[in-house]
């Protein structure tokens, strides 16, 4: 058999065996990460949301105050009414005592708009609360069931590797650029066998005289229609 061929042919198995074992993770990583990117917008927003309800909290604080000044003005036009004696200073004071009550009802309607968007950004806060201690959770369990599944496949992963590294070193740089781009755009295979007389990887039927050639193992060939490396196999 070529030689180049072999060696792809060994490095073929390599990189199949490490697709397994990268599909035993299946879809934790992304998960793991989904969680992370989850937690991390979730925090951010009650940053956010908690420097805008301290805002608020302020905004209260002035807002009672200015009730309590308005209310002991009012309290004291009022007393003051009972004591003036010329109908000038009692419509003044009507004056003033009308302006206090327009001061305290707009006052009031901010105060409880105020108190309104507060309960509102509490329970959000509450809600994002309950929803980063569920995803902290479930990412701890990721994240274990991962570590789990890279250990018991690490060393041999490992392993694997070092073995792919020297077969590259082992077959043309032109036969491993072709094999490792087929790789790229074919789910990880690079190589495939013949199968009743058809591409192992597009399985389209190969012409007879590509089948006789690629029986007698002497040359690298390639597929006619999707272009990816095949070779022999006894079919028992």
């Amino acid at each position: 058999m070529n030689n180049d061929l072999n060696v792809l042919i060994q490095l073929g198995d390599v990189d199949y065996r490490l697709k397994e074992i990268e599909d035993l993770k299946g879809d934790l990583p992304q998960m793991v990460e989904s969680q992370k990117s989850l937690i991390r917008e979730l925090k951010s927003e009650n940053d956010e949301k908690n420097i805008h309800l301290g805002e608020i909290e302020q905004g209260l604080t002035e807002k009672r105050h200015t009730l309590d000044d308005t209310k002991t003005k009012l309290d004291k036009y009022k007393k003051q009414l009972y004591l003036v004696t010329t109908n000038k200073e009692y419509d003044a004071l009507l004056t003033e005592i009308d302006h206090s009550k327009e001061i305290l009802s707009t006052t009031q309607s901010s105060l409880n708009e105020l108190n309104s968007s507060k309960d509102v950004i509490s329970e959000k806060l509450k809600e994002n609360t309950i929803k980063l201690d569920e995803t902290d959770i479930s990412l701890k369990k990721c994240e274990e069931e991962l570590q789990e599944a890279l250990n018991e496949s690490e060393e041999e992963f490992k392993s694997l590797e070092n073995k792919r590294l020297g077969l590259e070193k082992k077959v043309d740089n032109r036969y491993l650029s072709l094999y490792n781009r087929m790789r790229g755009g074919r789910r990880g295979v690079g190589i495939t066998t013949v199968h009743k007389n058809a591409c192992g990887s597009c399985y389209n039927i190969l012409p007879p005289q590509t089948v006789i050639e690629i029986r007698k193992g002497d040359k690298i060939i390639t597929c006619h229609t999707c272009g990816i490396i095949l070779f022999w196999e006894n079919e028992d």
